[in-house]
């Protein structure tokens, strides 16, 4: 039997709409189990990103960035761009230099898979040498590809 990622995909969002308390009655409870559902039964990507980023926050459970950061990684390792931003985040919370390489090497991981935000990130810390030698040429490198990556989007001011 062929499983539908769509409607699969909704049941991610509606436990995140539960959690919310968007568009549906809240039921922090409800949803986050609707989504730790879907990571457990089909290891879906975009799921994972979601709890990682509430476990991140602590919002609507208590904050733990260990776990925020295991989401992070398994969704990374599926293939999910955008979770190398929420990762690299954190590590670049943490504040030392060890950390901000981490944090580089996860932008520039999230960039190569073509994620806006992680180049805008990778072109910023090429400019500051934050986590990476200060290196002009390799922040207007990638500048380039962001640019190439969506021609409707207004050059950044960098």
């Amino acid at each position: 039997m062929a499983i539908d990622k769509g409607s699969i995909q909704a049941e991610c969002y509606l436990g995140l709409q539960m959690v919310r308390g968007e568009g549906v009655e809240q039921d922090v409870e409800r949803g986050l189990e609707l989504i730790q559902d879907v990571i457990d039964r089909l290891q879906l990507e975009e799921a994972m990103h979601i709890m990682a980023g509430i476990y991140a926050e602590g919002q609507f459970v208590s904050k733990d960035i260990m776990k925020a950061k295991e989401l992070y990684s398994m969704a990374i390792d599926s293939g999910f761009a955008e979770s190398c931003f929420g990762l690299g985040n954190l590590f670049l919370e943490e504040g030392s230099p060890e950390s901000d390489a981490r944090a580089f090497e996860t932008f520039l991981k999230g960039a190569r898979m073509k994620d806006l935000d992680c180049m805008a990130e990778v072109i910023r810390m090429f400019r500051e040498g934050l986590g990476t030698e200060q290196s002009e040429t390799d922040a207007l490198i990638w500048e380039d590809r962001y640019r190439e990556q969506d021609s409707r989007i207004h050059p950044y001011e960098w």
